[in-house]
């Protein structure tokens, strides 16, 4: 049986990319988004901030906000910050943000000239382009764009909320409401 291939598409052309393996997760970043990689240092935490955000880095006199990867891709994490934890300092909307990653990022070369499979990620999953197949075989191109596109308002602050709990209380109150009106 025939190896399958990937079909790149030919109007995204990618050369070379940082390959990011974190949690077992294979993925990649254009270099295009790419400022370059620090190692991890004292963090001001943030009270009430999302999980994935880990607090802000003060660098060079610049505050950067920084997220542990795979929490933000909603992948399980239990390794361990080190002094040694690669920090990818990567710019989009207009900041710089820094990714805590798993692993040592390694420049990687396509050995093909494109983006694959991106029409299957456009609705599933979020914070993905696509598939490109590298030096170190099939990784998800990250959407920097996408995964960077947080704020700390009150939609990105919701914490663990029990779902069930407000639909029975909702429905309590409604069928309160509704045996006032019949006594009425």
């Amino acid at each position: 049986m025939p190896k399958p291939t990937l079909t790149p598409l030919p109007s995204q052309n990618i050369s070379q990319v940082l390959y990011v393996a974190t949690s077992g997760l294979s993925c990649c970043v254009d270099l295009e988004y790419v400022v370059r990689v620090e190692y991890l240092m004292e963090l001001q935490s943030i009270p009430q901030s999302p999980p994935f955000i880990k607090g802000l880095l003060d660098l060079h006199g610049e505050s950067i906000f920084v997220l542990d990867l795979c929490e933000r891709l909603g992948v399980p994490n239990d390794e361990l910050y080190t002094i040694d934890t690669p920090v990818l300092l990567c710019r989009s909307h207009g900041r710089v943000v820094g990714l805590i990653l798993g692993d040592e990022p390694i420049l990687s070369a396509t050995d093909q000239a494109g983006l694959c499979m991106s029409e299957m990620f456009q609705t599933g999953a979020p914070f993905f382009n696509g598939v490109v197949n590298t030096d170190q075989g099939l990784s998800l191109l990250l959407d920097i764009d996408q995964l960077l596109d947080f704020d700390l308002t009150l939609h990105d602050l919701q914490q663990d909320i029990d779902h069930d709990k407000l639909l029975q209380q909702a429905e309590a109150e409604m069928l309160r409401d509704n045996s006032m009106d019949v006594h009425q």
